[in-house]
């Protein structure tokens, strides 16, 4: 147990070790020691840490203790995980206007209310369990509606990115596979439809009519237009464009929040500031700083 605090009197500020230190230890020689004697070492080792005016060690302290709680406090946060899967959009007659047009109208139904609680309910994906539980629907279809992204390729082409943030990764990944099994499912049934109503006799005569016409300004030598007129557009591009899934839902491995390291770092410099700060009140208040006058 001597040996136990005679390591503590390390602790200790260089100068009051180098004025009181060889006494210290003879009176540690003399009296018997117990933990809660060992105890109080440390605890005075602290308190003249702290009462001396070093900035550098202080700083250390702080800093260290900062980074320690920053640590800590990352792992009490909840993690967040993005999948992300990339689409894309394209057809063989349609202008990029039409393709963002039938991409919208896809995005409005994917995202509708219906559709996001079918998907919230379902037995496989259960989602948002604790706010299921004290929320109203509507409030976490909401939530999962912020939780999801649509952007476009900044290269301006057809293709697509679906990015959904859960904190569960299985889960992310498996409703963004849902998501992307929606997209393809109104594209098939906008696709229906669209051969439905191209197919119809109205359309095809018009079709016809607008061949016709053609035919005869060019037979005139008049300089027709080289472009199909917009109902033998409308028919051509009804069942031309395609989804097509580029990249599948990703299995995320890391989490996007909390950024552990950062939080860390600003404990750190929290800690930092803080010692800056006791520094300063040290100066203005306490200029001199002496030792304890039970110490000197």
């Amino acid at each position: 147990m001597n040996r136990v605090a005679g390591s503590l009197i390390r602790l200790y500020p260089a100068a009051w070790r180098k004025r009181y230190g060889a006494e210290f230890e003879a009176m540690l020689d003399e009296v018997p020691q117990g933990w809660f004697a060992v105890f109080d070492l440390f605890k005075g080792a602290i308190r003249m840490q702290l009462s001396v005016p070093s900035f550098p060690k202080l700083a250390l302290m702080l800093s260290t203790v900062g980074l320690v709680v920053g640590f800590g406090v990352s792992y009490m946060v909840t993690p967040r995980y993005v999948s992300i899967a990339v689409m894309s959009y394209h057809g063989e007659h349609s202008d990029r206007r039409a393709l963002l047009e039938g991409l919208q109208a896809m995005e409005a139904d994917v995202l509708s209310r219906t559709s996001l609680s079918n998907m919230i309910q379902r037995p496989r994906l259960k989602l948002f369990p604790d706010d299921m539980a004290r929320k109203p629907i509507e409030d976490v279809i909401e939530e999962m509606r912020k939780s999801i992204r649509i952007t476009m390729a900044n290269s301006g082409g057809p293709a697509f990115s679906i990015s959904f943030v859960y904190p569960d990764p299985l889960k992310a990944q498996a409703t963004m596979q849902a998501l992307v099994t929606r997209f393809e499912d109104e594209n098939l049934a906008t696709q229906s439809q669209s051969k439905r109503t191209g197919g119809s006799e109205e359309l095809q005569l018009i079709a016809q009519l607008e061949s016709r016409i053609a035919a005869l300004e060019q037979h005139a030598g008049i300089a027709a237009s080289q472009e199909p007129g917009p109902v033998l557009t409308y028919i051509r591009s009804a069942n031309a464009n395609t989804l097509e899934v580029l990249d599948p839902p990703s299995l995320p491995v890391n989490p996007i929040y909390p950024n552990r390291g950062v939080i860390a770092a600003i404990g750190f410099i929290a800690g930092f500031v803080l010692a800056i700060i006791i520094a300063i009140f040290r100066r203005r208040f306490h200029p001199a700083a002496p030792l304890p006058a039970s110490l000197a």
